[in-house]
């Protein structure tokens, strides 16, 4: 066989053992009783070391650079870079700083777990340095293997290769220069007004039953997929084999609702990429950017619209029959309400863009040296004071510690959420000049129309295109928050 039959070989048997990890780990989190835990771990570990070693065998490299010369095609040239870039990730790193990453790491996570609720700052910051420390000489390995121009940048292409650190100093300095006024005239406004109550008791059954019409509304197939129940909404699964999840309140459904609905759109995605280029790196999603970008499409493009909410006004009227009394504009005002917080997961749509900046401008600086972990606190409390008008000085846990991200060492991760948020605004913007307003879309019940350009000028490309050359195509520019701000400006009649 030739170099490249070699790779394509070897690599849909990589994809077949991603493919036995994904469903172990999903019935970890969704069905395994407690007791299978150990010798769960015992089967994924083993699981993830045939994943390793194939990715690592030493032919790899050979074939690599045979076909770095060889008359390939378009596709094939472009699966070649896409191998290469996995095989890179696997085996930059010497095997005793791996070693090294994953004992710091599990510590530090381990003590984030205790002492987050004892806002112990001070022991926690113990082993998290040695996380940082182990960070950098990653991010330095990467940096001088990929020529990328800062430490920081080596680190974002593990989630968002394409997305330059430049690039996103530039978008995000276009959100804060409008985001915090933004969020006051909001509030100023919002203050005149009562918040409509989206409280009651909506039985769990019920709430299954509205997140599975909603999830089939949107296209969500369930001859090729399932919903469930998990600790934290998450979307897994395999081709042809989508696996989501929510969770549920009995006092409040629309947490569980638009879990759902997000999820939703991150399983689309994967549905959607091309078959031809299943077990291959081509036919993955592009980087974690642009899948966010199609979960919050979902979320905050369909699901806070006007027509969005009367058809979810008229499910909630039939299933919640006690709870009548809410309207369109009820349920409007409750997904659209602003209201500042310490807490980004429960950030509302203008607010979260400045926490994700926070983290961002905090952990840049953290990689590139210019900052050390006994720097985080204050300057976590001077920008949280800064875009969000919100004092934590003394507050770690509800701070700089609130998030798993940093303790696990998954620094360059954040950015992509709001990075996400922009791509969604600017496709849903060339989307309108296409095939027309996506309010009148939803309210003719046309969600096959709207899913199927997100097909053609996103899900169908999979890693064919780098995230820029996506958008590009898909928007005629690049990535610029300009999309989103005119969203923002549109959702809150500013």
């Amino acid at each position: 066989m030739s170099a490249y039959q070699n790779l394509h070989r070897a690599f849909r048997k990589i994809a077949y053992y991603q493919h036995c990890l994904t469903i172990l780990e999903w019935d970890q989190e969704v069905m395994m009783p407690g007791g299978g835990a150990e010798e769960r771990a015992n089967a994924i570990a083993e699981m993830s070391a045939l994943e390793h070693s194939a990715m690592n065998q030493p032919e790899i490299q050979t074939w690599l650079d045979v076909c770095a010369e060889a008359d390939l095609t378009a596709d094939e040239a472009a699966n070649v870079r896409e191998m290469r870039r996995a095989w890179q990730n696997s085996n930059l790193m010497p095997e005793e700083l791996v070693r090294e990453q994953a004992v710091a790491n599990a510590l530090c996570q381990q003590q984030w777990t205790t002492l987050r609720p004892q806002n112990d700052w001070a022991g926690f910051s113990a082993s998290f340095t040695r996380v940082v420390e182990l960070a950098r000489e990653q991010a330095r390995i990467r940096q001088q293997a990929l020529n990328t121009p800062t430490p920081y940048d080596a680190m974002l292409g593990l989630y968002s290769c394409g997305d330059s650190a430049s690039l996103i100093d530039e978008t995000f300095a276009q959100l804060k220069a409008i985001l915090p006024q933004m969020i006051n005239t909001v509030c100023e406004r919002q203050n005149k007004t009562t918040r409509a109550t989206v409280r009651g008791d909506f039985p769990v059954a019920q709430q299954q039953q509205l997140s599975r019409n909603i999830a089939a509304t949107l296209g969500f197939d369930f001859n090729a997929g399932r919903l469930d129940i998990s600790a934290h909404p998450f979307s897994t699964g395999n081709p042809g084999d989508q696996r989501i999840t929510t969770r549920y309140r009995t006092d409040d459904f629309l947490d569980a609702l638009f879990g759902t609905v997000h999820e939703t759109g991150h399983a689309s995605y994967e549905a959607g990429l091309p078959k031809a280029w299943r077990g291959q790196p081509l036919g993955l999603a592009r980087n974690m950017s642009i899948h966010e970008s199609q979960s919050l499409f979902f979320e905050k493009h369909i699901g806070t619209t006007d027509a969005f909410c009367a058809l979810l006004a008229k499910q909630v009227q039939t299933l919640f029959p006690a709870n009548v009394s809410l309207s369109a504009d009820d349920l409007k005002q409750a997904v659209c309400w602003v209201e500042p917080g310490l807490i980004r997961v429960s950030a509302d749509e203008l607010s979260y863009p400045l926490h994700i900046i926070v983290r961002h401008e905090i952990e840049s600086a953290l990689i590139n040296g210019d900052m050390e972990v006994s720097d985080i606190p204050d300057a976590w409390s001077q920008k949280m004071q800064q875009y969000l008008g919100l004092n934590t000085q003394g507050n770690n846990k509800d701070g700089c510690m609130q998030d798993v991200h940093w303790p696990s060492g998954a620094f360059g991760y954040f950015p992509s959420y709001t990075l996400g948020a922009v791509n969604a605004a600017q496709l849903r913007a060339a989307m309108e000049t296409k095939i027309g307003d996506l309010n009148a879309l939803i309210a003719a019940n046309e969600f096959a129309q709207i899913t199927q350009w997100l097909h053609d000028n996103i899900w169908q490309w999979g890693s064919r295109l780098e995230s820029q050359e996506l958008m590009q195509r898909a928007t005629g520019k690049p990535t610029n928050a300009a999309a989103l701000i005119t969203h923002f400006e549109r959702q809150y009649g500013l």
